[in-house]
C-alpha cells in the first residue's frame, strides 16, 4: 500500500512498487485549487473525459455546495493527475441495512457525499485512486469532528467502480446497487483515528 500522511497531504508514492513517482519527472501533492490557481486554471485537465468534468465541479464549488481537492504534479501545478469532490448530504436511515437503520431516527441524517473521484488515464494503475480516497476519508473525518455525520456515501459510476469502493470497506445501500456507504467508525479504524 502507498504511504499517506494525512497531516501534510503529501503523497509518498516511492513505497508502492513498481512506481516510485507519479511519472519519471513528477511527484504529486493534493491542493486546494482556489489557493493555487488565480483566475486562470486548467479546465481541460487530461485526455481522460471524466477528468474534464473538473470544470463543472469547480463551478459548483464556487457556489459553496462542495469542495474539490486536486492532485497535481509538484513540478507543474497545471498538470492535473486526479481529483475528488466532497459535499454535505442528508440520507434516510431506511437506505442502510436493517441493523443500522433500526438505530437511527426517521428524519434525514447528516452525512457526506463523495461526488466524484477520478484519476487521469495516464496515471491510472499506480495507487493514486487509493491515495485520493484516503485523503477524502481524512477530509471527511476532519469535518465530522466539527459537524455530526453518519458516514461517507458515493454513487459509483459502474459496477467496476463499486468494486473499487467495496475493496475499501464501502457497503451497498438498499436503494441502489451503485449507491455505497462507509460508516464513520470504519473510516476512523481504517485511518487509525479511532
Amino acid at each position: 500500500m502507498a504511504s499517506y500522511d494525512s497531516t501534510s497531504t503529501r503523497i509518498d508514492a516511492s513505497i508502492r512498487s513498481p512506481m516510485t513517482r507519479l511519472t519519471s519527472s513528477c511527484t504529486g501533492s493534493i491542493i486546494d485549487p482556489e489557493s493555487h490557481w488565480d483566475t486562470e486554471h486548467p479546465t481541460k485537465c487530461s485526455s481522460t473525459p471524466k477528468l474534464n468534468s473538473l470544470e463543472l465541479h469547480l463551478e459548483v464549488e464556487s457556489a459553496g455546495i462542495s469542495r474539490t481537492h486536486v492532485l497535481v504534479c509538484d513540478e507543474n501545478k497545471t498538470v492535473i493527475v486526479g481529483f475528488y469532490t466532497l459535499a454535505p448530504c442528508e440520507v434516510k436511515g431506511s437506505i442502510l441495512d436493517d441493523s443500522r437503520a433500526r438505530k437511527l431516527p426517521e428524519h434525514p441524517i447528516p452525512a457526506c457525499k463523495l461526488g466524484r473521484l477520478a484519476v487521469a488515464t495516464e496515471f491510472q494503475k499506480k495507487g493514486l485512486g487509493e491515495l485520493l480516497l484516503m485523503d477524502a476519508m481524512s477530509s471527511f473525518l476532519d469535518a465530522a469532528e466539527k459537524v455530526g455525520m453518519i458516514g461517507l456515501f458515493v454513487d459509483a459510476i459502474s459496477e467496476k467502480a463499486a468494486g473499487f469502493y467495496e475493496h475499501y470497506g464501502f457497503v451497498h445501500c438498499n436503494d441502489d446497487p451503485l449507491h455505497l456507504f462507509i460508516p464513520i467508525q470504519d473510516i476512523k479504524a481504517a485511518l487509525g483515528r479511532d
